[in-house]
């Protein structure tokens, strides 16, 4: 009589070994490098960062990363990693607590975790460039900082509807027309979390108004149209909406005053 399990047991060798590389090539992203600059700044300061990847990546993975102390630990970046991503950058504000601090990124299959990238913050202004002799010498511009209120509320990445004061409002202008308006509130979900919430835009000085074009989920342009930074307290509605891949869909609201 035949013995047939051997070719069968083959067979299923096979086809588990198959699946096992299916499923390697799904997680099989890495991160490279991760560099934030400049490594010190002033709380209000823009820290501007790139993470760089390499591996095969099928669109199926996210690149988070974390601000964290001894502590907290604050999710500052979300964005999925596309196929042909070799790198992302983002920026963010920081406007809370003076002292070293650590940016740790990781994905979100947890198949890659980069080391903690320090650097460190410091009160009082941030020093500005010294400006070129002109022949009509006029005074250098200088950050523009407005500090407001508001209320956060939206829904959180289990479906829950909050809302919450913020603890700080602040607007910062740039000398280039950059613009971030950040936003620091706290979460009690399970436990109590410091979070952030960050819109970017461009000012224009002629109108003194800021148009906000990204928000630091990753997610569409914010809506609210422009917001007037003078002559009256910082006012206005902003939506940021950012939808995971295979996650559920959060929303972040700020309404001014």
């Amino acid at each position: 009589m035949k013995n047939y399990r051997l070719p069968w047991f083959l067979c299923l060798l096979i086809c588990i070994s198959l699946s096992s590389c299916n499923l390697t090539r799904k997680t099989d992203v890495r991160i490279k490098s991760v560099t934030i600059s400049p490594h010190s700044g002033s709380v209000g300061a823009t820290f501007h960062v790139t993470v760089q990847f390499f591996g095969h990546n099928d669109n199926s993975d996210e690149i988070h990363c974390d601000e964290t102390t001894a502590y907290d630990n604050v999710r500052v970046y979300t964005h999925d990693i596309g196929a042909s991503d070799t790198r992302q950058t983002f920026t963010f504000p920081y406007v809370y607590n003076p002292g070293k601090h650590f940016l740790m990124c990781g994905t979100e299959s947890g198949s890659s975790q980069a080391q903690p990238v320090a650097f460190t913050v410091v009160s009082g202004s941030e020093p500005q460039a010294t400006q070129p002799p002109v022949d009509n010498p006029q005074a250098p511009l200088s950050d523009i900082k407005i500090i407001g209120t508001g209320t956060i509320s939206g829904i959180n990445s289990w479906g829950h509807a909050y809302s919450v004061p913020a603890t700080t409002v602040l607007l910062t202008i740039k000398p280039d027309n950059s613009a971030v308006l950040n936003v620091v509130y706290t979460m009690n979900v399970d436990f109590t979390q410091v979070q952030y919430m960050n819109f970017m835009g461009t000012a224009d000085r002629d109108s003194e108004t800021v148009t906000f074009t990204d928000c630091n989920v990753g997610g569409d342009s914010p809506s609210g149209g422009p917001l007037l930074y003078t002559r009256q307290p910082l006012s206005g509605e902003y939506t940021c909406i950012h939808t995971p891949k295979g996650g559920v869909q959060e929303q972040w609201k700020l309404k001014m005053p």
